[in-house]
Order: C-alpha cells, then sequence, then structure tokens
C-alpha cells in the first residue's frame, strides 16, 4: 500500500464495504496492518469504535417506542442482536 494513496472518502467507502481492515487488505492485496495505518493516518473508525454509537441510537429509539423488530430492519441487526443491546443496557442500570 506504500505506492497507493487514498482519500478519507476512499477509505470510508473501502470500510463500508469490505467491512474490516482485514477485508480491505484481502481485496488491495495487502497486509491488515497497512490498511490499519491508512485507516488510522487518514483519520477513519473502524466498525469496532462505531458499536457503542450504534448501541446508544438502538437504546433511544428503543425507549422511543420503537419495536425490536422494527429496530432490527432501521440498523441491519438482527433481533437477537438488538435484544442483547438492551439486556446490556438493564445490566448496567441495575449496578
Amino acid at each position: 500500500m506504500a505506492n497507493r494513496r487514498f482519500t478519507k472518502d476512499q477509505m470510508e467507502y473501502m470500510m463500508e464495504r469490505h467491512k474490516s481492515d482485514a477485508g480491505v487488505a484481502k481485496h488491495l492485496g495487502v497486509t491488515r496492518q497497512s490498511v490499519q495505518q491508512q485507516r488510522i493516518k487518514l483519520g477513519v473508525k473502524s466498525r469496532l469504535d462505531r458499536i457503542p454509537m450504534r448501541n446508544e441510537y438502538i437504546i433511544k429509539l428503543y425507549d422511543h417506542g420503537v419495536a425490536v423488530y422494527d429496530l432490527s430492519h432501521r440498523v441491519g441487526l438482527s433481533i437477537q442482536t438488538i435484544n442483547k443491546v438492551l439486556k446490556s443496557r438493564k445490566a448496567k442500570d441495575a449496578v
């Protein structure tokens, strides 16, 4: 990837399409580490960095009366995953 230069928009597109540093690396034929370094240099967040924001969004919608089934379709996750997010929130509230 030393000879390839990407813009932030291009890197975000590749991360969205291939889902991970490893997926982008496989597509480009380079190492995961080189993709990670370039992604960090460009200031592009990984999917893992976005999970807390996604979970907050799910909880906020649920608190506003959106049904679990509708949430799963809106955010593209399974009903089981939505329920795990909501269950983990309840566990945090109990502590």
